[in-house]
């Protein structure tokens, strides 16, 4: 008999899943679809399919594994919002190995700081290489891979998945690894779904880079529930705005300084973001004039407050509606 899981793309009899076996199912059950819709920097658009992004992880799967990259290992990738650093962070999990996103535009001293703390096994960056430690360009990267088998390597299990950089109150370079298995289970999705207003297969747009703690997480928990995820290259108010009118955005997650800037916008109107079903801002206080503001634009049961901590050891939420019944509160712990 087959198990009933909340995850409709699971069809094993587990219910925590790993991104590989997770994005396995999800192409298998629409492999044509888009899974990312990117638009870059001149705003000419290309698509990835499921198949083409499972395909292309494993690929990066198989030549990491091939470099002696697996378990205890790392992969920094220090790259903007690209669809191969969606394939590269899928690849790395593949092979068991600690996917470490960095700020493309960040100073080589920190870099090398970076590099110092977690010793990469593999830098993937295209700016300058840090010296001393193996890199390779996205291109390189592709082009060593693109001979690689396109199944997906055995399972196993990234711990830790991911290693976040943080300057804290001190400004100097720290890593914080997430002691914890890359993928999801039914129990994660739904408390994922409930602080977040998420559900699966959604359009979505990426508002914040990759290695931010908050972006990166929409982003990969959007994947893992199907969602077409609408990637720019350039995070402007006036180009998120154009981009959630274009493809009829449901889902979306901002920083309360994005807002502003769109609710500054000359002529912008609130049907222009009439697709939104679901806004959920993090990553920075908002102010209650702000938050009141956006209330009239977004419906209040469709507006999301939540903070999180990189160490992943709290949550907080908080829906539109309940904030206007208790204003200034973030919301209960989850």
């Amino acid at each position: 008999m087959r198990t009933q899981h909340f995850n409709i793309f699971n069809t094993g009899t587990e219910s925590f899943f790993t991104p590989g076996t997770q994005l396995a199912s999800i192409a298998r059950v629409k492999p044509d679809a888009p899974a990312v819709i990117y638009v870059s920097p001149e705003n000419k658009e290309s698509v990835m399919t499921w198949r083409e992004l499972h395909e292309l992880s494993n690929r990066i799967a198989w030549y990491l594994l091939g470099q002696g990259i697996g378990p205890g290992k790392s992969v920094l990738a220090a790259l903007p919002n690209i669809p191969t650093h969606i394939a590269l962070a899928f690849g790395i999990w593949k092979t068991g190995a600690c996917y470490v996103p960095v700020s493309n535009r960040a100073p080589q001293r920190n870099l090398m700081e970076i590099c110092a703390c977690v010793s990469p096994a593999l830098v993937i960056t295209n700016r300058k290489k840090p010296d001393g430690y193996p890199g390779l360009s996205t291109a390189e990267l592709r082009t060593l891979c693109a001979g690689c088998p396109a199944d997906m390597p055995p399972d196993v299990l990234a711990i830790p998945n991911l290693a976040n950089c943080s300057g804290g109150t001190t400004g100097k370079t720290k890593v914080i690894e997430q002691d914890m298995p890359a993928g999801e289970s039914d129990e994660g999705l739904r408390t994922w779904f409930a602080v977040s207003g998420m559900r699966f297969e959604m359009r979505q747009l990426l508002a914040g880079p990759l290695f931010h703690g908050a972006p990166h997480s929409a982003a990969f928990n959007g994947l893992y529930c199907g969602n077409t995820l609408v990637m720019p290259a350039k995070l402007d108010a006036e180009t998120i705005v154009r981009l959630i009118k274009k493809y009829h955005i449901e889902y979306v997650q901002m920083v309360p300084t994005l807002m502003q800037r769109i609710s500054r916008m000359p002529g912008f109107r609130k049907e222009d973001l009439a697709s939104i079903e679901v806004l959920c801002h993090t990553g920075g206080v908002c102010s209650q004039d702000l938050k009141r503001e956006w209330l009239q634009i977004i419906p209040p049961e469709r507006l999301y407050e939540m903070y999180a901590m990189t160490e992943c050891i709290g949550m907080t939420s908080i829906r539109g509606d309940e904030w206007l019944r208790h204003p200034r509160s973030v919301g209960k712990m989850n």
